[in-house]
């Protein structure tokens, strides 16, 4: 008689290897959501234009261009703001990281 995929399934689990992989994965999405919940503190520190760069940009994926129209300025001042954004994220994530530190 052939094994039912249910079957097989039960004697995989009866060693706990999924109960273990399920236990790893939560533990996982949760160090994930604390993270991304650090970010994203980090990122409404940032003024108004910046966080909607990096909103638009790292969240959403969108071009440069797409960006530009959207924030209402040229592509070269959109380079700008990247460039600002992300010098004040790490200022702000290196001020974090030292007041944790100390």
């Amino acid at each position: 008689m052939k094994e039912t995929q249910i079957s097989k399934f039960e004697k995989i689990n009866k060693d706990g290897r999924f109960s273990k992989n399920i236990k790893r994965l939560k533990r996982e999405i949760d160090y994930i959501c604390l993270e991304k919940e650090k970010v994203d503190s980090y990122v409404k520190k940032l003024d108004f234009m910046e966080q909607n760069f990096i909103y638009l940009k790292y969240y959403k994926n969108y071009k440069m261009d797409y960006i530009a129209d959207k924030l209402f300025v040229s592509r070269s001042q959109v380079f700008r703001i990247r460039e600002k954004a992300l010098n004040n994220l790490c200022d702000i994530i290196e001020k974090a990281y030292w007041e944790v530190a100390s």
